[in-house]
């Protein structure tokens, strides 16, 4: 759970919608929520959960990510601290 969004796989993309948070984990505490699309993770942009994915395992434990994210039409960014999972 280095992040710790459960995504909604159906979601053809681009970006992986989110469909929640796991309680504690740096998605909830950066303020993510159901219905968010995240579209880049510091400097990659996500178009699939692969990229999400392989945007993940880049990052070490402990390091602060902007994730930009849509919400309702309009783009947002947010800092989240990883951890190990």
């Amino acid at each position: 759970m280095p992040f710790g969004t459960i995504p909604d796989y159906a979601f053809p993309g681009p970006g992986v919608r989110v469909t929640g948070t796991m309680p504690g984990s740096p998605a909830e505490k950066a303020g993510l929520r159901s219905g968010d699309i995240v579209v880049k993770l510091g400097d990659k942009a996500i178009e699939s959960m692969r990229d999400f994915s392989d945007a993940l395992k880049a990052f070490t434990p402990g390091a602060k990510v902007t994730v930009t994210y849509q919400r309702d039409g309009q783009t947002k960014t947010a800092e989240a601290t990883l951890v190990a999972r």
